[in-house]
């Protein structure tokens, strides 16, 4: 009687567990944060003669804002754009917290 009521509360420990586990586990959707990054430099008045195409280095601090952390591109009035539009803006959405940093490129057409 002992084995049994041992093994009974036993599986009922592993089960707990392993259901504790996957509690935690959340869905974000991956692309929430690029849609968000998308709304906020939509709508530019820069006056470009042709699409300009570059990769911004970004971060999420603790408080869900994203920070700028290089804008691979030439064109200053893009940069300071890129920049003045996205750094240390909240966002709604969140990221799993493997990625410390991310690369995400932007297209700006002319």
């Amino acid at each position: 009687m002992k084995r049994i009521n041992f093994l009974m509360l036993m599986f009922i420990f592993c089960v707990g567990s392993v259901l504790s586990v996957n509690a935690k586990i959340t869905t974000e959707d991956p692309s929430a944060v690029k849609n968000e990054i998308e709304k906020l430099l939509k709508d530019h008045d820069l006056k470009l003669e042709e699409d300009v195409v570059t990769n911004v280095l970004l971060t999420l601090n603790d408080d869900k804002e994203l920070v700028v952390l290089l804008i691979e591109c030439e064109n200053k009035d893009v940069r300071a754009y890129i920049k003045s539009r996205l750094n240390y803006r909240k966002i709604k959405s969140s990221m799993e917290s493997k990625f410390e940093n991310f690369v995400m490129p932007v297209r700006i057409k002319a």
